[in-house]
């Protein structure tokens, strides 16, 4: 149903006025194309005082078209739509009207299979999604307590789970965590959750570039965290990288415990185990490689990138100690996972934030997301047809807590 302005009598009157000028200019030109330049106007002005039948046609035209003219005009002009759609998106006030618009442009895009009912889409609002839009990924954008959670979120991992989908989730708040887990057949990756399971970070960190994310991630190396400080944090996550791809080197069944072993060492012994990992170590932190002297301080600029390490690190060492005290948790790769390689009966897994952990979130999500992007776009992962059985969803609700890093991971 279209809405229109509120009805003001000058409009009214405009559009009459514009309306009776058409109307007799065409009425004029009609009548003088008919009976002629002197006949036409004689028409239009005065009544015939004979009995040409012509003659009389042309003057009721003349009365009737100026008036026909105003009626429409005035009608027109009191009917303006209150909004004018002139490019992009179009927004239907009337939900039924919306549905119905929107059910047309998925039909168009739906397979052959889909048409035949032999696959199904996820429906919103009653609106049955073409599996080409699902692939083409959804934006949501509402006001707190809109029912984008309950309305929509819900609903739609309800469906995919039902047609044989997996789900990997952000749950900012809890609420999914309460309404939706279940240990049969739900991964819980928050660590501050007893019944979360622990992370195989050395099963999933299979690129070396993964490294860098997660170690610029966790020492804050970006202009907007660090500010003057970067080339300090940007070292301190130089150290860590080195420490994670150095144990990579040495154990490909590398874990929290054993990072966190490694940054317990001396700091001259930890720069040196770093380098082995990262030459570039050698440069950024030159002294212990330059100076024959065992004793030999280390510059303030290489305190301070070890003085980061120690406080941002904090986060491993107490992951180590979590792993630590949980010996029987369940140890799960995402990477595995997503390839069909391990954990097959998980269909739901869940990034379970805390805000009393708001660093260690970001760290933690942002880097699994990282590996989520690197493994997609690998040939280890290749393309399925958008009406291919067991799809993987991805649902970021609040997804902007997980902080500019992790968000440019799903950009990417």
């Amino acid at each position: 149903m279209k809405q229109y302005n509120t009805v003001h009598a000058g409009e009214v009157v405009l559009g009459a006025m514009l309306g009776g000028l058409v109307g007799f200019a065409s009425v004029s030109v009609f009548c003088i194309y008919v009976a002629g330049p002197w006949h036409g106007w004689h028409a239009l002005i005065t009544p015939p005082s004979d009995a040409n039948i012509v003659h009389r046609i042309l003057h009721w035209l003349a009365l009737l078209a100026p008036l026909a003219g105003a009626v429409a005009g005035g009608w027109l002009f009191a009917r303006q739509e209150a909004e004018q759609h002139a490019r992009g998106p179009q927004f239907h006030r009337d939900p039924k009207e919306a549905g119905d618009v929107l059910h047309k442009i998925e039909v168009a895009r739906m397979s052959a299979a889909q048409r035949a009912d032999k696959v199904r889409g996820v429906i919103i609002g009653g609106v049955e999604l073409s599996r080409r839009r699902e692939v083409e990924h959804i934006v949501m954008l509402g006001l707190p307590g809109g029912g984008k959670t309950t309305g929509v979120i819900y609903p739609v991992m309800d469906q995919a789970l039902a047609r044989g989908d997996r789900v990997i989730a952000h749950d900012a708040k809890g609420d999914l965590t309460a309404a939706r887990y279940d240990e049969s057949t739900s991964v819980l990756l928050g660590p501050w959750d007893d019944r979360a399971a622990t992370w195989d970070v050395g099963a999933d960190f299979f690129d070396p570039a993964l490294v860098d994310e997660f170690a610029s991630t966790l020492c804050g190396a970006d202009e907007k965290t660090a500010g003057k400080n970067l080339s300090f944090h940007q070292g301190a996550a130089l150290l860590i990288g080195g420490l994670i791809k150095s144990a990579m080197a040495a154990d490909s069944a590398w874990s929290w415990a054993t990072l966190a072993d490694a940054l317990a060492q001396p700091p001259r012994v930890l720069i040196q185990q770093a380098a082995k990992g990262d030459p570039l170590v050698m440069q950024a932190l030159p002294t212990i490689f330059t100076n024959p002297d065992p004793d030999a301080a280390l510059t303030t600029g290489e305190g301070a990138m070890l003085s980061i390490l120690g406080i941002q690190s904090r986060m491993i060492v107490q992951l180590a100690a979590v792993q630590k005290a949980k010996p029987d948790a369940r140890l799960f790769s995402i990477r595995r996972w997503l390839l069909g390689e391990s954990d097959t009966e998980v269909r739901l897994v869940l990034l379970n934030s805390n805000a009393q952990y708001r660093n260690a979130s970001r760290a933690i999500f942002g880097s699994m997301l990282h590996v989520i992007a690197a493994l997609a776009s690998s040939a280890a992962m290749p393309e399925k047809p958008a009406d291919a059985a067991d799809a993987v969803w991805m649902i970021l609700d609040e997804g902007r807590q997980l902080g500019p890093e992790a968000l440019r991971a799903v950009d990417t």
